[in-house]
């Protein structure tokens, strides 16, 4: 059970893992009200487990002002000529797999509406970044190299 928080309604979110790899929505006596698995990483959801056609989720999620939830997913690109090295900035290149964020709008039936791909957002082959949400729909990127935080209202 991680980044367990009251939502909107009086409900407590947490995300379930290992196993459901995905969100339960539970009330206060903790009965199941709803779940959601991410359709790249669930291995045995439950039967009344709505699917997100997702990768998966991880790290944070929110609510957003108009009701929508806002996940981190992720995405596995194979990219060319990539670093084989953090600390050498003379090491040979080489093709490797990258995961990279996937920052996705969801609502609460499981639909996704958006997503933004830091890949196509952030240069790949800048090393490390974060991604975090604040309750009042602002997104933050810092990258590592150097740390430059990116921040601004969650917009279309």
């Amino acid at each position: 059970m991680h980044e367990v928080r009251r939502v909107s309604n009086g409900n407590i979110m947490y995300k379930a893992w290992p196993g459901a790899r995905g969100m339960i929505q539970i009330d206060m006596l903790g009965n199941i009200v709803q779940r959601w698995h991410f359709t790249g990483t669930a291995k045995s959801p439950a039967e009344d487990s709505t699917p997100v056609d997702t990768d998966s989720i991880h790290h944070d999620y929110a609510e957003l002002p108009d009701g929508n939830l806002l996940i981190m997913s992720s995405e596995l690109r194979v990219l060319e000529e990539y670093p084989t090295s953090e600390t050498d900035p003379n090491a040979p290149t080489a093709a490797a797999n990258v995961i990279g964020d996937v920052i996705v709008e969801m609502t609460w039936d499981g639909i996704v509406l958006r997503e933004w791909r830091i890949l196509d957002l952030l240069d790949p082959y800048r090393i490390g970044y974060t991604c975090r949400f604040s309750p009042t729909g602002t997104c933050q990127i810092a990258t590592s190299s150097p740390s430059w935080p990116i921040c601004g209202p969650w917009s279309p």
